[in-house]
């Protein structure tokens, strides 16, 4: 999806600069890094499991954001509180 490149690059540029510099892994993930889409209900994230520094833009998700909530467990008197 075209409209979501420019937030994918972004994503993608901050990955690999804290990759490359030191703070996250260079072999493995170390993490998710994501970013909201501006005036969507939407997001730019990076795949779990995945080395930083060969991700290209394509290998990025886009999910929708739900305001159901599908599990809360430890939270659950947070999220119930009126």
């Amino acid at each position: 999806m075209v409209k979501f490149d420019p937030l994918k690059q972004e994503v993608l540029g901050c990955a690999h600069w804290l990759s490359e510099h030191g703070y996250l892994g260079k072999t493995s993930s170390g993490g998710n890094i994501s970013a909201r889409v501006p005036d969507e209900n939407s997001l730019v994230i990076t795949p779990s499991g995945k080395p930083y520094l060969p991700l290209a833009g394509d290998d990025l998700c886009v999910i929708v954001i739900s305001s159901r909530i599908t599990a809360c467990s430890v939270w659950e008197q947070i999220c119930n509180a009126p």
